[in-house]
């Protein structure tokens, strides 16, 4: 499942996008923490951003191999840790390296993360 919000507040340092469309793509599996970040992204990004939300590690993972291959505009990659398919972890571990102009972050409401 992917929902499109179109956000206007425009994130400073954020100017990585180029011309492209600017995305940000959160993936998020528990509703009620999904629902409650998407509107705060929402208030906070305005019209800047186009927000995808995704709703599980697997999902997220074939939105970044998109992105690789028709480079889309993505700029931000917000996820959880702990969600079904590929947890946060090892997503910014595949994706991050191969995207050096998005910014990853990762969040976990269930564990400390430790990233070597």
């Amino acid at each position: 499942m992917q929902t499109l919000i179109s956000c206007s507040f425009v994130c400073p340092g954020m100017t990585n996008c180029g011309e492209k469309a600017r995305r940000i793509a959160y993936a998020e599996d528990e509703p009620s923490a999904r629902i409650c970040t998407e509107r705060y992204l929402q208030m906070l990004y305005g019209d800047a951003y186009q927000i995808e939300v995704l709703t599980d590690g697997d999902a997220l993972s074939e939105r970044l191999e998109l992105e690789l291959q028709e480079e889309t505009g993505l700029c931000i990659v917000l996820t959880d840790d702990i969600m079904p398919g590929i947890n946060g972890v090892r997503v910014i571990a595949k994706y991050a390296p191969r995207m050096p102009n998005a910014r990853f972050i990762l969040y976990s409401g269930g564990r400390d993360i430790t990233l070597e």
